[in-house]
């Protein structure tokens, strides 16, 4: 995971955990007087760093949360004003040298640019959405890396499947001229292969007489300590 991967070649900032991040959304809001945003609102702080963790995450900043408040009115310019005033204060705390979850994501991008990849194969498996700081880092990859291969999950029933990812790895590989070679995917070759799809995202798995085989294997990787 991205997470992972910062782990072990991280920013050197201290990094705050979500429950850090909350309280320091805590004292910045009873530092100020704001019209919708009080203390004494059960979950408010929690409320308030997702939304603004959601903000980062879509590469919305404090000046796009200043235009919003700008183009409405009543209560809800009420609240994005009170939002912006805290996503100004959370950001000039955490420009005092720490970051956040989401601050980490965004310096994925910086930090692989100290890698030479060009000769690296690169491989991005399970991942079922990417947000616009983690398709930042699928890009950077892509340009820099020798290959990248994507084991997607996606089809064309939409009420199962948003083909989210698959879609956002096109458009970047489309953006940037990249060819894309496609491989036949996940096919009933065998009787291992057909049980194991029948029973995805349905009630067959649940119900269906176990096989036994010896075809199927799992495997563990030690970790890069």
């Amino acid at each position: 995971s991205f997470s992972k991967f910062l782990h072990y070649f991280g920013t050197p900032c201290k990094v705050l955990s979500k429950e850090a991040s909350v309280m320091v959304i805590r004292k910045i809001l009873g530092e100020k007087s704001l019209n919708c945003f009080k203390t004494y609102q059960v979950g408010v702080s929690q409320n308030i760093y997702d939304s603004i963790a959601l903000l980062k995450s879509a590469k919305i900043g404090v000046d796009d949360v200043d235009f919003a408040s700008k183009t409405t009115d009543g209560v809800l310019k009420s609240k994005l004003c009170d939002l912006k005033d805290m996503y100004m204060g959370y950001e000039e705390f955490l420009s005092t040298g720490y970051t956040d979850q989401s601050g980490m994501l965004s310096n994925i991008p910086d930090i692989l640019d100290t890698f030479n990849l060009k000769n690296t194969d690169v491989y991005l498996v399970g991942f079922d959405s990417w947000t616009a700081q983690a398709r930042a880092i699928v890009e950077k990859l892509i340009l820099k890396s020798k290959s990248v291969t994507a084991v997607l999950v996606g089809g064309d029933n939409k009420s199962i499947y948003t083909n989210e990812t698959l879609e956002a790895f096109l458009s970047i590989c489309a953006t940037n001229k990249i060819s894309v070679s496609y491989g036949d995917g996940i096919v009933k070759s065998n009787k291992e292969s057909s049980a194991i799809l029948d029973g995805l995202y349905s009630e067959k798995a649940f119900t269906s007489v176990p096989i036994k085989s010896d075809k199927v294997h799992l495997f563990e990787a030690k970790s890069i300590k």
